[in-house]
């Protein structure tokens, strides 16, 4: 009977935890639903501010040639050299910017594109979660089932089938336990290279404001 006593007292945890596992997992599922959302939403932006810096990028560079052409044929045009010493320096300025910000804009895709990961695979965790809760409380109905069995006195064989039946619950569930884990463990994973992006991305910001100060000392060309 002491066995009985302590399966009772599982049991009734196993119901209790089961009933808070599906609250919080309808709760996340709605949270994470609206992170997909999200980061769809941020994809697509990211994806216009790629495709700006690269028509910005091809702009720059065609201009630069442009300027330099100019240079080649300023005696017979007539150039100022200043000018044009100051318009080279402009336009490689602005192509150096261009670049940076192509690359800045490349990895805003990178980070878009793992948030979203990270949105996708916590809509798969919740429904690990939704599994461990569903076969928690189906293993508690079952062992509830084996104690009423149990202290009725029913015949042996029903018994160990009612036994057999939550000990087979009790292995699934530390299946789907496991599989929650692994879950969380990969999700993680895609955090770190979030994280990595992230510090990427912020290099290569502090990279573009070091250059925009270079324009106020144009060295001019005589």
């Amino acid at each position: 009977m002491e066995e009985i006593k302590k399966l009772e007292k599982v049991s009734q945890n196993e119901f209790e935890l089961a009933k808070t596992e599906k609250i919080i997992a309808k709760e996340l599922k709605k949270a994470v639903k609206q992170e997909i959302k999200r980061a769809k939403i941020r994809e697509d932006l990211v994806k216009s501010e790629y495709e700006l810096a690269q028509i910005k990028d091809k702009l720059h560079q065609k201009t630069k040639k442009y300027i330099e052409k100019k240079i080649e044929i300023k005696e017979e045009l007539g150039y100022s050299e200043k000018g044009l010493g100051i318009e080279l320096n402009h336009a490689k300025f602005n192509e150096r910017e261009s670049e940076m910000q192509k690359n800045i804009a490349e990895n805003h895709k990178k980070i878009a594109k793992v948030e979203i990961e990270i949105a996708e695979n916590g809509l798969k965790l919740v429904n690990n979660r939704l599994k461990v809760a569903k076969i928690r409380e189906n293993l508690a109905k079952k062992q509830e089932t084996y104690i009423n069995l149990f202290k009725s006195s029913a015949a042996k064989e029903k018994i160990d089938k009612a036994k057999e039946a939550y000990l087979r619950l009790s292995k699934d569930l530390k299946k789907a336990e496991k599989e929650l884990i692994d879950r969380n463990r990969e999700i993680m994973k895609i955090h770190n290279e979030l994280s990595d992006f992230k510090k990427e991305l912020s290099l290569k910001l502090a990279e573009r404001q070091k250059l925009r100060p270079e324009i106020q000392n144009v060295q001019i060309d005589s």
